[in-house]
């Protein structure tokens, strides 16, 4: 598995991918983590690739293969938490302007992100 630092490409494609809603960041805020088949984060000491202090960004190489029509290497990304968290608050800031009736819900998620990320202000 490679191991990138490529990070504003590789959290821009992942934050794109995802799909925002309520229910996707109450799942990342419950589960410390959130992907799909072959991308996904997390910040959950129980997980196969924690780091800590940091967010494991996995990305497989399938999927990239089947988007691009060539195989690329499996890339992990250890991202610091504070980047992690400026782009789920951008996404969150994103999602309300177009959802302001979820903001009660989706603020709960991310002071639990933050709280878990370990976010001071």
């Amino acid at each position: 598995m490679r191991v990138s630092t490529e990070y504003d490409y590789y959290l821009t494609e992942f934050i794109n991918m995802i799909g925002w809603s309520s229910h996707n960041f109450e799942l990342l805020a419950e589960q410390k983590g959130i992907g799909a088949e072959y991308y996904f984060c997390s910040y959950d000491e129980e997980d196969f690739d924690y780091m800590p202090n940091k967010v494991s960004l996995i990305f497989w190489g399938d999927f990239w293969g089947d988007l691009w029509g060539n195989r690329e290497e499996d890339t992990i990304l250890y991202v610091e938490p504070n980047m992690f968290y400026q782009y789920i608050e951008k996404a969150y800031q994103e999602y309300i302007e177009k959802h302001p009736n979820k903001k009660e819900i989706m603020k709960e998620a991310l002071e639990k992100i933050k709280r878990d990320l370990c976010i001071i202000e």
